[in-house]
């Protein structure tokens, strides 16, 4: 009796290791899967270990271990120590692109010395295919071919899901060659107008913003993030950066945007009348500067203290002058500044290049 119990196991154990495991999740051929993913199987009875391949290449029954000319990563699960019947990284660990994953069972007493163990392997169950694709960045804002007055702008991008960190350049050239500017941000914005500080330790090319979220800024010559010139077309492109491991490497091609480009026009407006130092005998006087290429809008300010306060602030449409009325009128004897800023919808108001100098005249 005894002898045939042992053969009896013998039987089941084999006819139950003969075959593989059944694969749950991901499903065959998933598209648009996230980076990190929970790869599961059903149970099978008396399996003490499971071993995953998951690979950018078709997986073959032949792919046990890891292999010099395989990019196969291989997981193995003891159910000694883990009983459920899945792999679930704490991570993301897949970049975009498409991978294919097998699982195979064996009953094999655990040894931590030998794996994978020689005997007792089931078949590789039939290898199923996933595509990992988060997005890519896409422009909010300028708005490709955008005109702006701008020098400071917000550059503003739509996240791309598991992105850990962005990488932002802007460059003169069409063909991206030569970055004016690299931004390594965690935001999915970069403005230009926020004033930004550096931690630089002497010899390193990477300067930290500090700021929350962390954002580091690479230039070509400079230690700091100035404002873009005026009068100058721009091309950006945004890199998503999706693999966990080094912010400075931001390898995944997949993840990079189209690259987008807006031109900088005109900047400040030149005064007219009143010029500095005039005297001026009305109190409704007219106000007169320049027209900027590009401005929609003007912003007229009047102040008594040099702008430590402001009197008065009118916006202007279109038209380059401006006449006070009778509610607005001046005080005889005093003495006055103004100043004007060209604006249209992508311009800050704190953007100072696009402001005029302050002008002061003395009405009597």
């Amino acid at each position: 009796m005894k002898f045939l119990a042992t053969l009896l196991l013998i039987l089941i154990s084999t006819a139950v290791m003969a075959q593989y495991p059944v694969m749950v999740s991901p499903p065959d051929v998933m598209t648009n899967a996230p980076s990190y993913l929970r790869f599961s199987w059903l149970p099978m009875r008396m399996a003490t270990q499971y071993q995953v391949n998951i690979s950018q290449t078709p997986l073959l029954d032949t792919d046990a271990i890891v292999a010099s000319t395989l990019t196969v990563t291989v997981y193995r699960i003891d159910s000694r120590y883990n009983t459920k019947t899945e792999l679930f990284p704490s991570t993301p660990f897949l970049l975009n692109g498409t991978y294919y994953w097998h699982v195979r069972a064996c009953n094999d007493t655990y040894d931590s010395t030998v794996f994978p163990p020689n005997a007792n392997w089931t078949s590789w169950s039939p290898a199923r295919s996933f595509t990992v694709h988060g997005g890519i960045p896409v422009a909010i804002a300028p708005y490709d071919t955008a005109k702006m007055i701008s020098a400071t702008p917000r550059i503003q991008w739509t996240p791309v899901r598991d992105a850990k960190a962005y990488r932002l350049q802007i460059s003169t050239n069409a063909d991206m060659t030569t970055p004016s500017y690299q931004i390594e941000t965690t935001n999915t914005y970069v403005d230009f107008s926020t004033p930004m500080y550096y931690l630089y330790d002497g010899t390193s090319t990477i300067y930290t913003y500090q700021a929350s979220p962390l954002t580091t800024v690479q230039l070509n010559t400079l230690p700091q993030l100035g404002p873009l010139h005026l009068g100058q077309k721009y091309y950006w492109k945004l890199y998503a950066y999706i693999f966990i491991n080094d912010i400075s490497e931001f390898t995944d091609q997949s993840a990079n945007s189209s690259v987008y480009n807006f031109t900088t026009y005109g900047g400040a407006p030149l005064i007219k009348a009143p010029v500095n130092n005039a005297s001026v005998t009305s109190v409704q006087p007219t106000f007169l500067w320049t027209p900027v290429k590009g401005a929609s809008q003007y912003r007229f300010t009047l102040s008594a203290d040099n702008f430590a306060t402001t009197l008065l602030t009118v916006t202007v449409n279109s038209a380059t002058n401006y006449t006070l009325t009778a509610s607005q009128k001046l005080l005889i004897g005093k003495t006055y500044y103004w100043r004007v800023q060209a604006l249209n919808s992508t311009t800050p108001i704190t953007d100072t290049q696009s402001r005029s100098n302050i002008v002061s005249f003395k009405t009597y």
